[in-house]
């Protein structure tokens, strides 16, 4: 198994776990200049959140939430912007305005979700 395909299976789980909160998924494994975007999800309440999920076999080296770097944190920054500005129609309000936005981390393990972090920026 690839390192992809086990990322794979951790957006798997972090997609259901979303799902069964009553989100909507509008994008998975959206690619740009700036990096990926893992999951972007809308909340039940019409919250637009962009996700970085990090699948970690242990919580030795401190789990997947301590894999999220600034650096990594800027570039979902940038990328989330482009894809905002690629998909204004589908997400602008009737009065032609941005929804409110949030950044999350999930954290999987085998065992499932470790960690659902809101508004890490």
């Amino acid at each position: 198994m690839t390192t992809k395909d086990i990322g794979n299976r951790g957006e798997d789980v972090a997609v259901s776990f979303l799902r069964d909160k009553g989100w909507t998924i509008l994008e998975r494994n959206w690619l740009c200049p700036y990096g990926e975007l893992d999951v972007v999800g809308q909340t039940a309440e019409g919250l637009l959140v962009f996700l970085e999920v990090k699948f970690r076999s242990s919580t030795k080296f401190g789990g997947g939430l301590a894999a999220v770097t600034p650096a990594k944190l800027k570039k979902m920054k940038r990328a989330s912007a482009l894809w905002m500005q690629q998909n204004r129609p589908r997400i602008s309000s009737t009065r032609n305005e941005y929804p409110c936005v949030r950044f999350d981390v999930i954290d999987v393990g085998p065992e499932g979700i470790r960690h659902h972090l809101e508004g890490v920026l």
